[in-house]
């Protein structure tokens, strides 16, 4: 959604093995998020990776020749890989391509531009790191669902304006 209010409607997905649950809700979560802002879902724009390689993923789109201003990378393993690939490709990040990841890696801050990315915040992931010892110690009676509902956005410096908004 980050991406679709900064104007962005040619997004890719770069995401990782789909036999992983996270890979499956994240790829539901992208076509939503386009779906509610009434843009209709191009599956060329969704390039699976087993070996999360987003270097390969980007190859691949630029061949096919297949445009695209700004990707969702599920995470930022993958998102620097799409860096290095735009990078040695002449492409400007942002100017050219935005790209955003998920989760938190140290590739975050040591990448040069540093990467922007969503990631769970803190208090939730001590709630599910908790529910979990529970669990294992046997302390968690009843089953009980846990949402993850706040995320933290690391304003990092791969992501702007859609280059389309910038020109208008």
């Amino acid at each position: 959604r980050h991406l679709l209010a900064l104007g962005h409607r040619t997004i890719a997905c770069f995401i990782g093995r789909l036999d992983f649950e996270t890979h499956k809700q994240g790829i539901e979560g992208y076509t939503q998020a386009l779906t509610e802002a009434g843009i209709p879902v191009d599956k060329a724009l969704i390039q699976v990776s087993k070996d999360e390689d987003g270097y390969e993923m980007c190859s691949r789109m630029q061949a096919l020749d297949i445009p695209f201003t700004a990707v969702f990378c599920a995470n930022t393993v993958i998102q620097f890989g799409v860096l290095q690939r735009l990078r040695e490709s002449g492409a400007a990040v942002p100017h050219d391509v935005s790209l955003i990841g998920s989760g938190w890696s140290e590739l975050v801050k040591v990448s040069v531009p540093q990467l922007t990315t969503m990631y769970v915040h803190p208090t939730q992931k001590a709630m599910l790191v908790t529910r979990l010892i529970d669990i294992i110690e046997g302390r968690a009676a009843t089953p009980e669902l846990k949402l993850i509902s706040e995320f933290v956005l690391h304003e990092g410096e791969t992501v702007s304006l859609c280059r389309d908004q910038l020109s208008q």
